[in-house]
């Protein structure tokens, strides 16, 4: 695995998060995914194709890693440009 750390404006820029086409009739530019109901089912649909990063919170630092995470998660973003298959990236706040 390569670990790459990269900006949350240069991963917005390089993955586009896409709108939770789910909630969007409460926030239509909502890009964060639930982890449960609906939203969690939805985004178990596209582990495969590598286009979900988990949201993180450790001890008050916030992070954003490529891959379904469960522990310390706090939701998911599912992007339109998947990420490769020996990649594995941290995402920092800018």
């Amino acid at each position: 695995m390569n670990l790459q750390k990269i900006s949350y404006t240069e991963f917005s820029n390089r993955f586009k998060p896409q709108t939770n086409h789910l909630q969007s009739k409460n926030d239509p530019d909502l890009i964060q995914f639930e982890t449960y109901g609906e939203d969690i089912d939805y985004v178990r649909t596209k582990v495969a194709e590598r286009r979900v990063w988990t949201a993180c919170d450790v001890d008050g630092e916030f992070f954003v890693v490529s891959g379904l995470s469960h522990v310390n998660r706090l939701y998911y973003f599912v992007c339109e440009v998947p990420y490769g298959d020996s990649d594995e990236f941290e995402v920092f706040d800018d």
